[in-house]
């Protein structure tokens, strides 16, 4: 059974974000049209997710996030234009083919981690259900659980986990996001002071040994993993992640993590 353990740090296994075969091909320029979508909510008193529009703010927030993204990875020379809920980025840079991978990945990566206590309603079918939208559980919300082949490390069945709604920690309660380059493996997160103090408030309402720990990221669990502490505080690290590479692309989305997911609509390079 895997256990939240803390000596330093808080410990998480992570899936595989981005796995991709190389290849050489000529460098060119690109341009990225992305689709700006909207979030839904769930209204208590209707017990019905609603659609939240998209404002001008949360543009200039993803437009934001995504500079800064773009600035991280030493790219500094793209050109954003924003049409309602698309934007338009143009690098006018030659970059390989692989490289515009990257930046699909950089993209599109909502990087939204957060922390929710597993429901005790919880079982597998249950979740499966609640996930397909078969029965409600009040106060609760079922999540994906990717699954790999231990021996292949090839993906199998999901598996589905039921949680509290509510998140404990969200994506504006870390601090920092660096990689360990000692490991090339893990990144150690950072909390901000409030949210230190959500998750001491958190884990003390939590029984040790037998409550679980959820962490969810971009609406997927990473890990289901069991309290084997009195207290966590303001640090904790995911690993698990394959490169020292990977582990650089997860720390830049969550230090610059998007209010509302991106789909890219069109993606073509430009001949120069």
């Amino acid at each position: 059974m895997k256990r939240f353990a803390i000596l330093a740090a808080l410990t998480l296994s992570a899936f595989s974000l981005h796995a991709e075969e190389k290849k050489e091909e000529k460098p060119s320029s690109y341009i990225f049209v992305l689709e700006v979508l909207v979030n839904k909510v769930f209204n208590k008193e209707t017990k019905q997710e609603e659609v939240v529009p998209i404002t001008p703010l949360k543009m200039d927030d993803t437009v934001n996030s995504l500079k800064k993204r773009l600035k991280d990875n030493g790219t500094f020379d793209a050109s954003i234009t924003v049409k309602g809920n698309r934007i338009e980025i143009q690098i006018p840079k030659p970059i390989s083919p692989d490289e515009a991978k990257h930046l699909k990945a950089l993209f599109t990566t909502s990087a939204i981690l957060t922390l929710h206590k597993r429901d005790p309603r919880h079982n597998p079918v249950l979740a499966e259900k609640v996930f397909k939208g078969e029965e409600i559980v009040p106060g609760a919300r079922a999540y994906e659980y990717p699954q790999t082949d231990p021996k292949t490390g090839k993906a199998i069945e999901s598996s589905y986990v039921l949680v509290k709604r509510r998140a404990a920690i969200s994506a504006k309660d870390i601090k920092h996001a660096n990689p360990n380059y000692a490991t090339g493996t893990e990144v150690q997160i950072t909390l901000t002071d409030d949210g230190t103090k959500k998750m001491e408030t958190f884990t003390k309402s939590l029984k040790q040994g037998e409550d679980h720990i959820v962490c969810i990221f971009d609406g997927k669990v990473m890990i289901d993993a069991v309290l084997n502490a009195e207290k966590l505080s303001k640090i904790f690290v995911i690993s698990g992640l394959d490169s020292l590479e990977e582990c650089e692309q997860f720390s830049r989305a969550l230090r610059n993590s998007l209010p509302n997911k991106i789909d890219i609509i069109e993606f073509k390079s430009v001949t120069q």
